[in-house]
């Protein structure tokens, strides 16, 4: 995934805009992912609100 500004979600392997709470329910599957800041490249996965 990345993110862009304003929080935009963007998930590089299918080309949609997701939501957090779609990343939410994936955590809770058990779907292993990483969000990347597109502006700064750095790792922002555990920033994003639970």
């Amino acid at each position: 995934m990345k993110r862009y500004g304003r929080s935009r979600l963007y998930d590089t392997v299918n080309r949609c805009y997701l939501s957090v709470e779609q990343l939410r329910r994936w955590a809770v599957d058990g779907i292993a992912f990483s969000v990347i800041d597109a502006e700064t490249g750095l790792d922002v996965t555990r920033v994003l609100p639970v």
